[in-house]
Formats: structure tokens, C-alpha cells, sequence
């Protein structure tokens, strides 16, 4: 699989094909939500213990999706 980098975008979790699955995730949970979308809050740091979950969840190694 690319790793988005020819097409100028290195973050694997733009090509794992879940990002519908992630916002239906986000958005069937509104305090996940209000927090993943929060304006004063725009980072996900790596070792985020909902973060890990999610991605998780989603069937994705959180090693390489929240890779610094």
C-alpha cells in the first residue's frame, strides 16, 4: 500500500480507508466527539488513551496511525 508520500501526504491514516468509520465513531459518541473537534484542543498526542482506542477500534496499529 502507498504511504501517501508521492502524492505529497505522509500520514498513513489518510490511506488505511477508514476515515468514514472514524467519524461515524466520533459522531455516534458526541463527548468523543466535542473532544476530538475541540478548537482549543487541535492535537492528538500519541499516547492519548482514547485516541489508542479509537484506532483500535477501528482494526488500525496505533503505532503507525499516531506515529509522532
Amino acid at each position: 500500500m502507498p504511504d501517501g508520500s508521492e502524492i505529497g501526504c505522509p500520514k498513513p491514516h489518510h490511506h488505511a480507508g477508514k476515515m468514514g468509520d472514524a467519524y461515524a465513531a466520533l459522531t455516534g459518541n458526541p463527548i468523543y466527539f466535542a473532544r476530538w473537534f475541540a478548537p482549543d484542543h487541535p492535537s492528538v498526542y500519541c499516547d492519548d488513551p482514547d485516541a489508542l482506542i479509537l484506532v483500535q477500534a477501528l482494526g488500525l496499529d496505533p503505532a503507525a496511525i499516531l506515529a509522532p
